[in-house]
């Protein structure tokens, strides 16, 4: 399981509560995130646990490093 610290609409207790019943549990914390885990980060540990088919080779030591993202003070233009 992937958990955002920050997530609201799914906090990670729920997904600590969830990975007692795998057998090959695992849940990975990130600080400063939501539910919109995207980034680098997320993305290698996520193409690392489907080639491997292992939580428990996944290297997620890059999360210590996710900080909280500015503060959104424009609105993107319409395309």
């Amino acid at each position: 399981m992937f958990s955002g610290e920050a997530d609201g609409s799914t906090p990670p207790w729920v997904a600590e509560a969830a990975v007692r019943f795998l057998a090959n549990d695992r849940q990975i914390r990130a600080p400063h995130t939501g539910d919109q885990i995207d980034g680098p980060c997320t993305w290698a540990i996520m193409q690392a646990f489907i080639t491997t088919a292992s939580a428990a080779q996944v290297d997620a030591s890059c999360v210590a490093h996710a900080r909280r993202p500015p503060f959104a003070t424009e609105v993107p233009p319409a395309q």
